[in-house]
């Protein structure tokens, strides 16, 4: 497999690679009109490193075959303490069957409405995924960190059929997202589960949350909650000045 240093570098045209091991010094940069393919690509980023895809940007993080069981697609891996994924607003990031992995706390920022992440795995360290633009998704992905907080801000997202262990899914604000068929536990003596702030018109439905402090949160929120299971949680439910509606769910073993 081929492998190369990268250095400083800024993608204004359309570059695509595959099948190669490369390592990254420097800020890699996918400017406007530029467009970034990595297709089973390793990509370690060294301790000068950070990945910032700027408005009119598009990078995209796949595998061969879309086919998340054979393990060809990119690892995107640091062990850099203050490591910088942003994608801006007007940008476009697709991930697909691909691995993330940090050994310490990292922050993928998306504040583009261009952006979906599918059937991707996140470990290691404290992680953050943190989204801004309106209509992305996040589907069947899986974080096995010491944490996660999957953070959504903005409207008509869809966050669905992910498992995070030791972590949080929090919506604040925005109408109209979607939280469905995700599980979530928690061993942090305060995590919560899912959490909603000053959201309108959300949804969640079948999700399965479990080893919480909280099951779930809303605060100044109007939330329908269907077909969730809440267990063995020190409280399934807080809920203040908010409506919610919880239909067919259920709540085992809270305190």
């Amino acid at each position: 497999m081929k492998q190369e240093v990268w250095y400083e570098r800024e993608v204004t045209g359309n570059e695509s690679y595959s099948e190669r091991h490369d390592i990254f010094e420097g800020v890699l940069r996918v400017k406007s009109g530029g467009s970034l393919t990595l297709v089973n690509v390793t990509f370690n980023v060294a301790d000068n490193g950070n990945i910032i895809v700027e408005p009119g940007g598009l990078m995209n993080i796949t595998d061969k075959d879309g086919d998340p069981s054979t393990g060809d697609g990119c690892l995107i891996n640091s062990s850099k303490a203050d490591f910088i994924f942003r994608v801006e607003a007007e940008a476009a990031f697709h991930a697909a069957n691909s691995r993330f992995e940090w050994s310490h706390d990292f922050s993928l920022q998306v504040l583009s409405d261009e952006a979906h992440i599918a059937n991707s795995s996140f470990s290691s360290g404290r992680i953050e995924l943190y989204l801004e633009g309106d209509g992305c998704t996040v589907l069947g992905n899986v974080f096995g960190c010491d944490y996660c907080s999957l953070a959504s801000k903005g409207d008509n997202k869809r966050i669905v059929g992910s498992t995070i262990a030791n972590g949080v899914i929090l919506v604040d604000g925005g109408s109209g997202n979607v939280v469905e068929e995700n599980t979530v536990t928690n061993n942090e003596p305060r995590g919560h589960g899912l959490i909603f702030f000053f959201s309108q018109n959300t949804m969640a439905r079948g999700n399965n949350v479990s080893s919480c402090y909280y099951g779930l949160m809303a605060i100044s929120s109007s939330v329908t909650v269907e077909k969730c299971v809440f267990s063995d949680c020190k409280y399934g439910l807080l809920v203040a000045y908010s409506r919610v509606d919880a239909q067919s769910c259920s709540f085992t073993n809270n305190t």
